[in-house]
């Protein structure tokens, strides 16, 4: 007996479950050392730096993090210059955005991964056939219409304007973000925060 051929998309979730064990996660402000406290799952931990204003929740293992412009002119979020430092050292680049007065940008720490369909096909058809069924342990067989089915391939997708990188089990991450506000000099927010199994 064969499993529909989609059940292996629905296992990737227990795949992923069994090799990474299931560890439940919890976040932390390591720095800057004033603002040191645990980031809730239930509720959005709100601090702000003028000119922004950081809404930041753990959700699923992932530290989301929107990022407020409070001013009321946009700021340049300076991806150039800013960057993320993963558990293991590595630095990745960012990309730059404007922040309209009142919006936000987001980041999602770490990054997630989606899966999309893709279908690779190009095809030119009517749409419909004729085939012949015969079932070899039922005893019956007979003519059916048909309407071609083709499976899609499943293609990751990322969060916009975010570099993709892993964050496996407990460490730090580094975030050294900069903005410019109008024609100022650029300001950087330096965060480090701490992932740990609870």
């Amino acid at each position: 007996m064969f499993a529909p051929r989609n059940f292996r998309w629905l296992a990737l979730p227990l795949m992923a479950c069994m090799l990474g064990g299931c560890a439940h996660y919890r976040f932390d402000i390591v720095s800057p050392a004033n603002l040191r406290r645990p980031i809730p799952e239930d509720s959005t931990l709100v601090i702000r730096l003028s000119p922004m204003e950081y809404r930041m929740q753990a959700v699923e293992n992932h530290l989301v993090i929107r990022v407020f412009n409070i001013s009321s002119d946009p700021i340049r979020f300076m991806g150039d210059q800013s960057t993320i430092v993963d558990p293991g050292g590595q630095s990745h680049a960012m990309y730059g955005q404007a922040i309209a007065p009142g919006a936000y940008m987001k980041l999602i720490l770490p990054p997630m991964v989606q899966y999309v369909a893709y279908y690779p096909y190009a095809t030119v058809g009517v749409g419909f056939g004729y085939g012949w069924h015969h079932r070899f342990y039922g005893g019956w067989h007979g003519a059916y219409w048909y309407d071609p089915i083709y499976e899609p391939a499943y293609v990751p997708a990322y969060e916009p304007n975010q570099p993709y990188w892993r964050w496996y089990g407990p460490g730090d991450v580094k975030l050294m973000l900069t903005f410019q506000h109008g024609t100022d000099k650029p300001f950087t927010q330096a965060w480090t925060f701490d992932r740990a199994r609870d």
